[in-house]
């Protein structure tokens, strides 16, 4: 939410961004592309955790029931303003490679739980990048992988910081996983 209409957070939390801008990041975005025509690929985005991590914690309080009932609406809407931004990009930069990051669950207690609410929310993220033209990189098979419950919560761990930290964000082995799923998503050939 904060992409389209300003005011993050982390800005607020003293984070520094290594180029400064003001307002919206998709209008910096936007300028960026428009001053800079045809120069700028591939474009990465990642957009789902701040919108879903509300609901997931400030709504529902982790409460998976309250996830499963208030998420396809959730899901819908962010489905919705993913797409419009989508659309401004592509608008902005028609030959640029776009590639979206799908979603995974951050949290390793509620992995069963909320795989189906995830699977939704990835293809919404999928359905808003095939309608311009981007890819994505997904996300849930490299955090979230399916099969043993305990294995796939402690890739998560290994790969956040959320079981150290409280924190969702890629450790850099899990920056590293994330690179390689964009790398696939891209169908760029590797350098050996």
């Amino acid at each position: 939410m904060t992409f389209v209409r300003g005011n993050c957070p982390a800005f607020a939390d003293g984070f520094k961004l290594h180029d400064v801008f003001r307002g919206p990041q998709l209008n910096a975005a936007l300028s960026f592309l428009r001053a800079h025509p045809g120069q700028v690929s591939p474009i990465t985005l990642t957009l789902w955790g701040n919108d879903w991590l509300h609901l997931l914690l400030d709504e529902c309080n982790n409460n998976a029931a309250c996830v499963r009932s208030r998420g396809p609406g959730a899901v819908a809407s962010f489905g919705d303003r993913l797409t419009s931004i989508l659309e401004r990009l592509r608008a902005a930069a028609p030959t640029a490679e776009i590639i979206v990051t799908g979603a995974w669950n951050v949290d390793p207690k509620q992995l069963e739980q909320l795989r189906p609410i995830y699977r939704s929310l990835d293809g919404s993220i999928a359905r808003a990048a095939a309608a311009s033209r981007s890819r994505v990189a997904e996300g849930l098979p490299v955090f979230n992988p399916p099969g043993n419950v305990r294995a796939a919560s402690s890739r998560l761990c290994a790969l956040t910081f959320i079981c150290s930290k409280g924190d969702p964000h890629p450790t850099d082995a899990g920056y590293r996983a994330l690179a390689d799923a964009f790398m696939t998503a891209s169908g760029y050939t590797r350098k050996p």
